[in-house]
């Protein structure tokens, strides 16, 4: 099973350009770490810390071209977690235009 697409998914084996980063900082109102293809473990493991110290999220992407956003919960409210996260399906909709 699955679904044929006339067009790949793009990749972002770098992280993702900065304009789409600068675009997505200014709707989340939020500096982000991160930016490059990672696994959420180690990526965790490598900025945890500073996302504790800064208040900035975790933005990273996988093999498959995945927007991902991690945030602990003691440092971003849960609230304000779901908005980047809503927020982040949004601007991919809009910006990144993935599937389309």
């Amino acid at each position: 099973m699955g679904i044929h697409l006339a067009k790949p998914f793009p990749l972002y084996p770098h992280g993702f350009p900065p304009e789409i980063m600068d675009e997505f900082e200014r709707r989340i109102g939020r500096r982000s770490l991160g930016n490059k293809a990672a696994s959420g473990t180690e990526i965790i493991q490598e900025l945890g810390a500073e996302h504790v110290r800064t208040g900035s999220p975790i933005v990273y992407t996988s093999a498959d071209s995945v927007f991902q956003v991690a945030a602990h919960e003691e440092v971003i409210p849960l609230w304000e977690i779901y908005k980047i996260a809503k927020r982040r399906a949004r601007f991919c909709a809009d910006r990144l235009k993935w599937g389309a």
